[in-house]
């Protein structure tokens, strides 16, 4: 009979269950990492690259203006006699102006917006010492466990082994789900930054302008979500704090259920919060 390093499988099976958990908590940090780093200093050539597209939109962008301008300006002025009045004359250069500043200066004016919203991440992660996730103390198996799994026989232990594998596959999956979902997110300021200056351009008529304020808020909306998770990976710490208690008089695949499951609501709870961050802001701000 073989015998995995002078260990029973349901140590074996532990052991794997803690590097799904490792892994768990690898990402947990990059996820970190992504929330409270500033675009243009998370991935500096990325930033670059969408910056030199900015730059070449911005050429057009300056366009787009001009004429978004003229068409607000001949709907709102019919007669060539209200453009003598010194407040309609200069109210509509005025905007004329502004435009065209928000739209040379966009990439700028949004990774300003940015470090606010960051700014907000990390003020809320503060105000209970961070996000828990430094350290994982959340995220290890009880030594308990371990030590009623190296009393079991060898059918038991292969049963948690089983548990702990499969436990494992189901950690490794979710977590994968909850990082694409912060890195979509992330990619999605680049890609607003990128093409600012074509929807703000619409600030230069009147009534154009509605597309580059909902422009805006589409943008506001998608660095809120950052929010929203911050605050999901707090509750999951909060919840995760008190950690597991295992049961002495309770069999050790009895202890391996509850634990599994415990965890598995927990982090299913967390992953479906981050999954619908995205609804949640748009059901607030309507973005």
């Amino acid at each position: 009979m073989l015998i995995f390093n002078n260990l029973s499988l349901a140590e074996d099976g532990l052991g794997l269950l803690q590097d799904g958990l490792n892994i768990l908590n690898n990402y947990y940090n990059k996820i970190v990492t992504v929330l409270t780093t500033s675009p243009e200093n998370l991935y500096s050539s990325v930033w670059s690259a969408m910056k030199n597209i900015n730059g070449y939109l911005t050429a057009i962008g300056v366009v787009l203006v001009v004429i978004f301008f003229y068409i607000g300006l001949t709907k709102q002025v019919i007669r060539l006699e209200e453009l003598r009045r010194p407040a309609n004359f200069f109210g509509a250069f005025i905007r004329l102006a502004l435009a065209e500043a928000i739209v040379m200066n966009s990439s700028t004016l949004l990774l300003k917006v940015m470090e606010i919203l960051q700014g907000c991440i990390s003020g809320v992660a503060n105000l209970f010492g961070g996000f828990g996730s430094s350290s994982g103390r959340f995220m290890a198996i009880p030594s308990q466990l371990f030590t009623l799994a190296g009393d079991v026989n060898w059918g038991t232990g292969l049963l948690i082994c089983i548990l702990a594998l499969l436990g494992t596959v189901i950690i490794w999956g979710l977590s994968l789900i909850m990082l694409v979902t912060v890195y979509v997110r992330f990619f999605k300021i680049y890609i607003y930054a990128a093409i600012s200056p074509l929807p703000l351009a619409t600030f230069g008529g009147e009534n154009s302008e509605r597309t580059g304020r909902n422009f805006l808020m589409s943008f506001i909306g998608v660095g809120l979500q950052g929010l929203i998770i911050a605050i999901a990976f707090i509750i999951f710490s909060k919840m995760t704090s008190s950690g597991f208690t295992v049961d002495s008089s309770a069999s050790a695949t009895s202890n391996m259920f509850n634990y599994l499951g415990t965890l598995l609501l927990q982090l299913i709870l967390l992953v479906t919060m981050v999954r619908a961050s995205d609804r949640i802001i748009k059901e607030m701000v309507g973005g």
